[in-house]
């Protein structure tokens, strides 16, 4: 499997039960843990129903009940990355369930699995997840390390997957490679898809032209495109006007063309006017007013689908 592995799992957060807040009758008893081994089993069963019956909430459910008895329930899980003949998809399903899950407990295992006795599939995968405890801040600088060596590993798959999440990171040097992977000759759509979703908001005004390019690229989704055409409407300068008229005037989707239209608006009337976009960044705003009500961080990616 070629395409890095890129998935988000959306869980539903679980409401907290407050005892001694209310006088009705106490609450059954929580049922009894099921076993470990029933659980992986479980799991194993969904991860390998072959790739048009993967039930990923299911199986992420069940990832999660593994992590509630604690941190070591869920290597045997991650232990699937070590067998070189299991199915790509069900390293896919590693990757997607244990996401939420995964702790700093799970660094030394991960590193570990990036090593070159491993399969590419493999590695990449616990690339990716190396990432994801650095951008939750809950990576050691030896997890760093490891994964500014995958970042020029020579294997393409393993780079790329480690370029792609520590992109997401809002890793400076990361950027660097990805815009490098962006041009080169073997860039697939998949990555491009990820290089444009993942892209920090801050990086997008000194990378406009290319979105310029992902906005005419038809390999990429429509999806993707929109994200592009989004992004020159709030900063683009008249650099990025060809592109987004041209897309509106050769576009065959309704919706892609009238986007592109708007975009190429907003941008020439700023152009007109003299405006500068400048992109919004959080520390550089004003403190809010005595008793304003704080709205909360943005999300950190966009929805999407496997790295």
């Amino acid at each position: 499997m070629n395409t890095p592995i890129r998935a988000l799992l959306i869980l539903t957060a679980m409401p907290l039960v407050l005892w001694g807040c209310w006088s009705g009758p106490a609450a059954p008893p929580a049922p009894a843990a099921e076993p470990p081994e029933q659980l992986v089993a479980q799991w194993t069963a969904l991860a390998t129903a072959g790739k048009d019956n993967l039930d990923v909430p299911k199986a992420g459910e069940i990832a999660s009940k593994l992590a509630a008895q604690g941190p070591e329930k869920l290597l045997p899980l991650l232990d699937v990355l070590a067998q070189k003949d299991a199915d790509p998809y069900e390293k896919v399903m590693v990757v997607m369930t244990t996401m939420p899950a995964i702790s700093q407990f799970h660094e030394p295992r991960l590193i570990e699995l990036t090593g070159t006795p491993i399969d590419s599939v493999s590695r990449g995968a616990a690339a990716h997840l190396l990432g994801v405890l650095q951008q939750r801040g809950m990576g050691t600088p030896q997890g760093l390390a490891r994964l500014r060596e995958l970042m020029a590993d020579p294997d393409r798959h393993v780079s790329s997957a480690a370029i792609l999440v520590m992109e997401l990171a809002g890793d400076p040097e990361a950027l660097a490679k990805a815009l490098e992977l962006w041009s080169s000759a073997g860039a697939t759509p998949e990555e491009r898809t990820s290089i444009v979703l993942n892209m920090p908001q801050q990086a997008v005004i000194q990378n406009t032209k290319l979105y310029a390019e992902a906005v005419l690229d038809t390999k990429l989704s429509a999806e993707v495109r929109k994200h592009a055409i989004q992004g020159l409407g709030m900063v683009g300068d008249a650099t990025v006007l060809d592109a987004l008229k041209k897309c509106a005037e050769t576009e065959t989707d309704p919706a892609l063309k009238d986007m592109a239209q708007a975009a190429a608006d907003a941008v020439d009337s700023r152009v007109k006017q003299g405006l500068v976009a400048v992109p919004v960044d959080a520390q550089n705003l004003p403190p809010p007013p005595p008793g304003a009500v704080s709205t909360g961080a943005a999300p950190a990616s966009a929805p999407a689908t496997g790295s």
